[in-house]
């Protein structure tokens, strides 16, 4: 969107992937104009993995789908946020998952924490935020269950 006027935005580009659904979180990699998306009710169009999708915004008025990744565990994403090539993604039930996205071709899983280990599944409990501190190795991931 243009929102240089405000009383008249405009729609540069649009893009979207064949089971989505509702997303509404999508964080921009500006280094290489990636926009990662998380979908939570992808669910509801057959996807049962929490998956990510990688939209290519190098031409805001072509956005193109470029592909999707998951760690293969029954779970709905929920919110991502992008820092220096990490993908840190909550993901309710299995919890605050980290990505190496350096290279979007190779994207690998490199670490977790699972805030509600007695939950598993499509459930609305567990993890639904990540925040990763600039300059800092510091993560942090909020739990609408338990407040951590």
């Amino acid at each position: 969107m243009d929102v240089t006027n405000k009383n008249k935005t405009v729609v540069l580009g649009f893009a979207g992937w064949e089971t989505a659904a509702y997303s509404h979180n999508c964080q921009l990699d500006q280094s290489t104009m990636l926009v990662y998306c998380q979908d939570e009710l992808d669910q509801s169009k057959g996807v049962s993995n929490s998956t990510t999708y990688v939209i290519d915004a190098t031409d805001l008025t072509n956005l193109q789908y470029k592909r999707s990744f998951t760690n293969n565990e029954r779970a709905i994403t929920h919110n991502n946020m992008l820092r220096g090539g990490k993908h840190f993604s909550a993901n309710y039930c299995s919890g605050l998952r980290m990505f190496d996205i350096s290279n979007v071709d190779d994207i690998r899983e490199t670490g977790f924490f699972d805030t509600q280990p007695d939950c598993w599944g499509l459930s609305w409990d567990g993890a639904w935020g990540a925040y990763a501190f600039p300059n800092s190795c510091t993560v942090v991931v909020s739990d609408q269950n338990r407040g951590e």
